[in-house]
């Protein structure tokens, strides 16, 4: 048994991602408690995070493992004594295969980590492998509309439940993508017997990760966020997020380091 009060923190390497000796050092964790993967191309770490503000405003005490630093904690790790395990589940060179996850959210499915896959067919492969892993009694969140999803729901043996949510949550980040990985979290809490207002009432004090749209303060008038998108994809999110709150009138001035 790996005693998890004697962690202080988990180093992470790569680009959003876990190394693999500590990724494989939490699948024994994994193998000890409730495990909920948090897992996609994009918004996984927040995603993670919001689900971990949840289950510690319930009372659930939840071991947490995140991509980034949580805004609350300054901390990557949260060493819980509660039965559940949070943890992102980064795909990089399948390393999310070491987790035996109970619960699967995949926020989405993108070409990324194209120096070790080879496509997105090969990259659906693992996303399917780790979804095969989840028992009958457990659930899978995701689009399930997402044609690219559609390998991993023929792949999977549980419960599917739809993230995608009709009602818009009070969230202090703006975007679609933070809807969308807010829902997500939210369905979840919900099928482990979270009240949905106790989830709704904490993501809307979410103060969010380490550089996902983190603010930064304001110069001359001018409020700075510090962003880590970096895949296209995340860039157009970021951006669109930027303008839904600036508004349509007022100049977003961006600084990219490629």
């Amino acid at each position: 048994m790996i005693d998890l009060t004697q962690i202080k923190k988990v180093h992470f390497i790569g680009i959003g991602g876990i190394g693999i000796s500590a990724i494989e050092a939490l699948g024994l964790v994994s193998a000890q408690k409730y495990t909920i993967a948090v897992s996609g191309t994009h918004g996984n770490t927040t995603t993670t995070a919001k689900l971990a503000k949840i289950f510690i405003d319930a009372g659930l005490d939840p071991t947490v493992v995140v991509g980034s630093l949580l805004v609350d904690q300054q901390s990557n790790f949260i060493a819980g004594n509660g039965k559940y395990f949070i943890a992102e589940a980064c795909e990089y060179k399948r390393s999310f295969l070491n987790l035996n996850p109970q619960a699967l959210i995949i926020t989405n499915i993108d070409n990324d980590h194209l120096d070790y896959y080879k496509d997105l067919v090969d990259i659906q492969s693992a996303f399917a492998e780790l979804a095969a892993k989840i028992p009958a009694d457990g659930y899978l969140i995701c689009d399930k509309n997402d044609p690219a999803l559609a390998p991993v729901l023929i792949a999977a043996k549980c419960q599917v439940l739809d993230y995608r949510h009709p009602m818009s949550i009070k969230l202090k980040q703006p975007g679609e993508h933070n809807q969308k990985d807010a829902a997500a979290a939210l369905v979840l809490a919900q099928a482990l017997g979270v009240p949905e207002d106790k989830s709704l009432a904490s993501l809307a004090n979410f103060a969010g990760t380490w550089r996902r749209f983190e603010y930064k303060g304001e110069m001359n008038g001018v409020k700075i966020y510090d962003d880590y998108a970096h895949h296209p994809t995340e860039i157009k999110a970021t951006l669109a997020g930027a303008r839904e709150m600036a508004g349509k009138d007022k100049k977003i001035t961006v600084v990219f380091q490629p």
